[in-house]
């Protein structure tokens, strides 16, 4: 008496492991290719059928079976619409001229290191701001240069 293999044994679980790899990999590519055509999967494993009943006799030639088609089904969720992100220009702070520190004067537009040093410089040099307006003395600052810092500092 012949007892009848596990299937879960032998050629028939490589045959049913590479079908699934190639399904999962076929299924992986169409979600992330955003297609909604159908993707053909083909393989030529041999299934426990094909096997010879007799381990003397050859097997027979194995055709692959017909290729399997994956499409999408009706309802299937539409791809979510896509969303235009806009991040804003981190917002300038009030910096007070007679106590910010070089740190702080950088954070005001159109300032970098160099120009905070030059407002560190002639604030040592010529003492405290008494208004605002005095910062176009300052080397390197114009009317357009101004007209963005007037609001954003003050002279307490």
């Amino acid at each position: 008496m012949r007892i009848a293999s596990d299937w879960t044994t032998g050629p028939a679980k490589w045959s049913a492991a590479i079908l699934l790899a190639a399904a999962s990999m076929a299924g992986m590519a169409w979600s992330l290719s955003g297609n909604r055509k159908p993707v053909t999967v083909t393989h030529a494993a041999r299934t426990p059928a094909a096997r010879p009943a007799d381990p003397n006799k050859e097997a027979p030639p194995v055709t692959p079976p017909a290729p399997i088609a994956v499409a999408a089904t009706p309802d299937t969720p539409p791809e979510p619409a896509e969303s235009t992100v806009t991040i804003a220009p981190p917002t300038a702070h009030h910096v007070n001229l007679n106590t910010a520190t070089q740190a702080e004067l950088e954070l005001l537009p159109g300032i970098g290191p160099a120009m905070a040093k030059r407002i560190l410089e002639y604030r040592s040099t010529h003492g405290k701001f008494t208004s605002v307006d005095q910062l176009d003395s300052v080397k390197g600052i114009g009317a357009k240069t101004m007209a963005k810092l007037r609001p954003l500092v003050s002279v307490d």
